[in-house]
């Protein structure tokens, strides 16, 4: 009596069944891959390992046993994991879509990253990295707390650093919503590094000893750098805050609404912008060498002057970060 097999449903992938010399065979939600086992190895110590680890046909064995990979009858199954997902990642493997200039979707990038932190492929996972920076660096309200809570599950302790130090600096406190996301723990340590923060800038900015330095020589310092720098980084430091915005005075007599959770730099950066077009006379811009180091505020010349170092040590402090 014939044994009758079951149908087979799985299906091959269009774009990563490389018929010619694919030599291992994965299968993910029902599609099968044809892939190389040299490249992974080359490219993951998992899949190294993977591999190392997995049996072979004995030589000049009449009946070799089906082992997982070998065949597209036996593929390695890739359980929990999503068929797009698992594209998206040879699409940067094998096409290098990371390097291209395209825009690549904030959720199409994670998925990327979440299966390279997984398999160990640390060249795409830093690249990756790199293209999912500004998306955690929006103005969006939610944008630290999501960025911190990315740092948190896959260990990027910069990016904890960076989320910590907006939530610290920017005008507006913590949200009932953030401070219950945060835990007490965390929200009184951000307090205490909030309140060590402020009063060290206020320092900076109504200290005798801290005063910008002209960049552009004798002829450029006429044109008050160091007094821009100034005054708009004391308008920033002074910022109310109102029921829909922050508010910012940073000439005496114009006030300008800003986004409730803007960080500071973007209050730093708006307060020259104010200063700037209130009165063009007084204010007439900074010269090309201070505005070239400057750099609205977050250029290297902004930071060294502001100290930013020294906040970033306050939070790592306050937060027992590494």
């Amino acid at each position: 009596m014939s044994v009758i097999n079951p149908p087979d449903f799985r299906c091959r992938s269009k774009r990563f069944f490389f018929w010619m010399d694919g030599d291992t065979f994965f299968e993910v939600e029902g599609v099968i891959f044809r892939l190389h086992k040299a490249f992974l190895t080359l490219k993951s110590e998992w899949f190294a390992a993977l591999f190392d680890v997995s049996p072979t046909p004995k030589p000049g064995a009449k009946s070799p046993m089906l082992v997982e990979g070998l065949t597209e009858q036996q593929p390695i199954c890739l359980s929990g994991i999503k068929r797009d997902e698992f594209e998206h990642l040879l699409g940067a493997m094998y096409d290098e879509n990371l390097a291209c200039s395209a825009p690549i979707s904030k959720d199409t990038l994670v998925s990327i990253f979440r299966l390279a932190d997984m398999w160990l492929l640390d060249e795409i996972r830093e690249a990756t990295l790199t293209k999912l920076h500004p998306h955690f660096s929006s103005s969006s309200p939610c944008a630290p707390i999501e960025k911190l809570q990315f740092a948190t599950r896959y260990n990027v302790p910069e990016w904890a650093t960076e989320a910590y130090m907006e939530l610290a600096t920017r005008p507006a406190p913590l949200s009932p919503i953030e401070a219950g996301q945060l835990g007490q723990d965390t929200v009184f340590a951000l307090m205490a590094a909030r309140e060590s923060i402020a009063r060290r800038r206020m320092r900076v900015a109504f200290g005798p000893e801290n005063r910008w330095r002209c960049m552009g020589g004798e002829m450029a310092r006429s044109r008050g750098c160091a007094r821009q720098v100034l005054n708009a980084f004391r308008a920033a430091l002074t910022v109310e805050l109102g029921e829909d915005g922050c508010l910012l005075n940073a000439h005496g007599e114009e006030t300008v609404k800003l986004d409730t959770n803007a960080s500071f730099l973007t209050v730093w950066r708006e307060a020259f912008v104010v200063q700037h077009t209130a009165n063009r006379s007084k204010n007439p811009g900074l010269c090309e060498a201070c505005a070239r180091v400057f750099g609205s505020g977050g250029g290297p010349g902004a930071l060294a002057w502001l100290d930013y170092d020294s906040d970033v040590e306050i939070i790592r402090n306050e937060l027992g970060l590494p």
